[in-house]
């Protein structure tokens, strides 16, 4: 098939589809393969571990001494944290609500 131009085609006795061209018979001209982007490996997932420590099983109100079994509780955290792999830790902590600010400073 040739194209003669002003939108018209010609086929020839030996055509095939296999002789199509772009011009003239758009549907039956091979597409090329769309490119595909590499492949991205995924992501590490994370894990968020939360963990809760009273202020009553740590301290004795308006004390700043830990207890005991506060340093019990702060000893499997700690114990918990050596063994895990982190990016980074919050803590966030509060002091007693009634009082000066300078003296729960």
């Amino acid at each position: 098939m040739r194209s003669l131009g002003y939108d018209v085609c010609v086929r020839t006795s030996d055509w095939t589809p296999a002789r199509a061209i772009v011009a003239c018979d758009p549907d039956l001209v091979p597409k090329p393969a769309p490119k595909r982007a590499p492949a991205l490996k995924p992501a590490p997932m994370s894990v968020v571990q939360k963990f809760s420590l009273s202020a009553d099983a740590l301290f004795d109100f308006d004390k700043s001494v830990i207890k005991p079994a506060g340093m019990k509780k702060l000893g499997n955290l700690v114990a918990t944290l050596t063994a895990s792999q982190y990016d980074s830790v919050v803590i966030t902590g509060h002091t007693d609500r009634p009082g000066a600010a300078d003296y729960n400073q």
